[in-house]
Parts: structure tokens; C-alpha cells; sequence
């Protein structure tokens, strides 16, 4: 059985002890005490209403056993449709493993797919020189050349253009606020 605990406290305010289960000491103590006899009750209760069943149950096992026993001893046992189904799957995995065990490992002198370094650097591929291409027909085209000089003009006035100007300053943000 389980052990009486010894639930005296020294209280910081008097030299004597203070027992804890005494009510208005400790409301964590109460609480506890009071889950733990709701607990028991209700264990009571179900061990109450269950063991009769409980009973009964085993009785009828014990009266059925011997005769199921008896049954099953001369039967061979019965495989689902699950077990047909994983047996071959299961064979087909092990042989899978055991090919390509035997595919990865050299044997009877086969060279493997590793090539050794010979010390050799091989040049890289170069890319292959283009011609010359044929030009297009709008090369000499007046009005072609027109649009050129005049974007040409634009590029001009776009990079010549100062992009910082120093006049324009953003705001001073630091306002003295207080409350």
C-alpha cells in the first residue's frame, strides 16, 4: 500500500509546522485533494459496474476455449487475399535489390562505368566563327537612316541631361515632439 506522505510544511512566519491538508491553507492543496477523491469515486464506480461483465467475459472464454482450440489444431491456416497480393510484390522487390546490386558491382572482369584520370586536359569546345550575313535591304534606306540620327539625337540630350539636382532636398522630418 502506498505510504503515508508527510505533508508538513515549516511556515516562514511561525516555528511550528503547518500541515497542508488543513482547508484555508493551501487552495493548490485543496484542489489536488479534491481531484483526487473525484478520481477515486469514479474509479469505485467503474470497477463497480465493469467487474460483473468482467466475470461473465472470462467465464465464457474459459467455457468456448477449449472447443476452439480443438477446431483449429487440425486446420491449415487460412491466408488472406492481402498475403497473395505482398508475397510476389515482396519477391519482386527482393529481385529489383539483387539486380541492381549485381549490375553496380564489377565481376568477372567487366569494366566499370568509372574512368580513371589520365593527367590529360582536353580543350574545350570552342564556338564555330559565323561569316559574314548578308545585310539587310533597308540598310541605305533614307528614312531609315533618318529615324537613326534622330534617336541618336535623343541619346544624346538624355545622357547629357543631369540627373542630380541639388536644389531638390527632401524635407527635415526630425520635429521635437513632446508630451
Amino acid at each position: 500500500m502506498a505510504e503515508k506522505v508527510n505533508n508538513n510544511l515549516q511556515s516562514p512566519q511561525m516555528d511550528k509546522p503547518v500541515d497542508i491538508d488543513q482547508p484555508g491553507v493551501d487552495s493548490v492543496a485543496e484542489d489536488i485533494s479534491k481531484f483526487k477523491s473525484t478520481v477515486k469515486k469514479l474509479t469505485d464506480t467503474i470497477n463497480q459496474k465493469t467487474k460483473p461483465v468482467a466475470e461473465k467475459v472470462q467465464q465464457g472464454i474459459a467455457e468456448r476455449a477449449p472447443a476452439a482450440i480443438k477446431e483449429k489444431i487440425g486446420q491449415k491456416p487460412k491466408l488472406s487475399w492481402i498475403k497473395y497480393l505482398f508475397i510476389p510484390i515482396f519477391i519482386i522487390f527482393i529481385l529489383v535489390i539483387i539486380y541492381r546490386v549485381l549490375q553496380d558491382s564489377p565481376g568477372n572482369g567487366e569494366q566499370t562505368n568509372v574512368q580513371e584520370p589520365t593527367g590529360v586536359i582536353e580543350p574545350t569546345p570552342t564556338i564555330e566563327p559565323v561569316g559574314p550575313s548578308r545585310q539587310s535591304v533597308y540598310v541605305n534606306d533614307p528614312e531609315i537612316q533618318r529615324l537613326q540620327d534622330e534617336l541618336d539625337v535623343i541619346n544624346n540630350e538624355m545622357f547629357s541631361v543631369p540627373l542630380r539636382d541639388s536644389s531638390l532636398n527632401p524635407p527635415v522630418l526630425d520635429f521635437n515632439v513632446s508630451f
